[in-house]
């Protein structure tokens, strides 16, 4: 009797539940048609046109002006800092171009190209001195006498600021062998320099390195060029070399306060 009176109160009970369920599935509105066609065509998040200000932007792409020590294979010269994004702007031709040849690209002088393409613009502005000692030497028919050794000294090491003439360092000036005398403008493929130094180390054949006479320079190397910069630069081995200008000639571009008297 019990069993039976359970059944009928489970069976009473399920139909219940049934019957509450369906009412509330009845009472649900049911989504029409254009309902259903603006739903699925809703227009997702929008994205603003600038970039967030907490966001990094990537580096720009730079592209470095070419130097004179691009034409020597192995060379490294320092960067110039570069004009703006994924370009480099170029200066404007010089205005009184001079009467020497400019097809450089059939040069095959290296300091006659350099100069040819100095002239150009190629390389970037040129201060006075460096545009009138590349034409003085385009038209007195300056060449590369041979090759040479070219080195750094600056800051980073216990150079000095005196140097062997009686002036002060500077960034265009070198210290070069005993055999090439002061105030001798030369080029390799790091530019000009005035020569106004000397160097235990700066010789041609052997020199005495930490105590022990020591070969600095090849059979083949007929200089030894020191340059002064603000950081050291690689060195050249078997480097273009030419005197553009010798000590006694008449033309001078720049000379040192010292020198002038100011």
């Amino acid at each position: 009797m019990f069993a039976h009176r359970l059944a009928a109160a489970l069976a009473a009970a399920a139909a219940l539940l049934l019957l509450i369920t369906a009412s509330a599935v009845a009472t649900e509105p049911t989504p029409t048609a254009d309902q259903a066609s603006r739903e699925s065509h809703q227009p997702g998040p929008i994205t603003p046109d600038f970039e967030p200000f907490d966001q990094p932007r990537p580096e720009p792409r730079v592209a470095l002006r070419p130097s004179p020590a691009d034409d020597f294979v192995g060379a490294a010269h320092p960067p110039t800092p570069p004009a703006a994004e994924d370009t480099v702007l170029k200066p404007a031709p010089i205005e009184d171009a001079p009467t020497v040849g400019s097809d450089w690209q059939a040069e095959t002088d290296p300091f006659r190209r350099c100069a040819m393409k100095a002239l150009a613009g190629e390389y970037g502005p040129l201060e006075d001195w460096q545009r009138d000692a590349y034409i003085w030497g385009l038209e007195t028919g300056v060449t590369c006498s041979g090759v040479a050794k070219v080195t750094s000294y600056g800051p980073w090491e216990p150079c000095g600021t005196v140097v062997a003439s009686g002036g002060r360092v500077h960034l265009r000036g070198c210290a070069a062998n005993p055999e090439i005398p002061f105030g001798t403008l030369i080029w390799t493929p790091y530019g000009l320099r005035y020569v106004i130094d000397r160097g235990g180390w700066v010789k041609v054949g052997y020199a005495r390195v930490f105590g022990r006479h020591k070969r600095v320079t090849n059979h083949r190397e007929i200089a030894n060029i020191d340059y002064y910069t603000m950081r050291e630069w690689r060195t050249l081995r078997n480097a273009p070399f030419a005197v553009v200008k010798q000590t006694g000639d008449r033309t001078v571009w720049w000379m040192p306060h010292s020198r002038r008297g100011g």
